[in-house]
């Protein structure tokens, strides 16, 4: 693993990572998340592809998403698909103690030839609720478009705290 880039949030309205990808040096990314915290109550915490290098603008159109959640207190599962429109959505987060999300997510950008960007991430959760969760998530975009960043929000107001850190795999 090669670091490539970081960001700590603080009242953040996004943590962008633009023109980090190289197909000639690095197979795929991994991307860390530790204690990704919403400051407004239930709020999605998203992801958005870009494209165009350190300049970039958003990918937009169609996302696709599979969540697979577990309730770590029972055997409660929840297993679905969803489609949404110019971001992807990575998890509902509150803003009590310990309703940050931490896990990671294995990056697969395509080419703008080849593939189709998409992530498969892990991660625990505490929801609005209070109910802990283990989460199974894969978020792609389903064209060929040459993904060069990612810019990461929440769906209103701010990424309170927490940080994200990308590496490169190397081939």
């Amino acid at each position: 693993l090669v670091k490539l880039a970081s960001a700590t949030a603080s009242a953040s309205s996004e943590l962008l990572f633009d023109d980090f990808v190289d197909h000639s040096t690095y197979a795929y990314y991994k991307i860390v998340y530790n204690f990704i915290k919403a400051a407004t109550d239930n709020k999605e915490f998203r992801l958005i592809f870009r494209q165009g290098g350190a300049s970039g603008s958003d990918v937009t159109g169609t996302y696709r998403r599979y969540n697979n959640y577990a309730n770590t207190a029972s055997t409660d599962d929840l297993a679905f698909t969803a489609a949404e429109t110019d971001h992807t959505t990575l998890h509902s987060l509150g803003n009590s103690d310990r309703e940050e999300y931490t896990g990671y997510s294995d990056f697969f950008p395509a080419n703008g030839t080849n593939g189709i960007s998409h992530t498969k991430s892990l991660g625990t959760f505490r929801d609005p609720t209070g109910t802990n969760y283990a989460n199974v998530v894969t978020n792609l975009y389903g064209e060929a478009t040459a993904v060069t960043g990612i810019r990461f929000t929440m769906e209103s107001g701010n990424i309170t705290s927490g940080s994200i850190t990308i590496y490169g795999v190397k081939l």
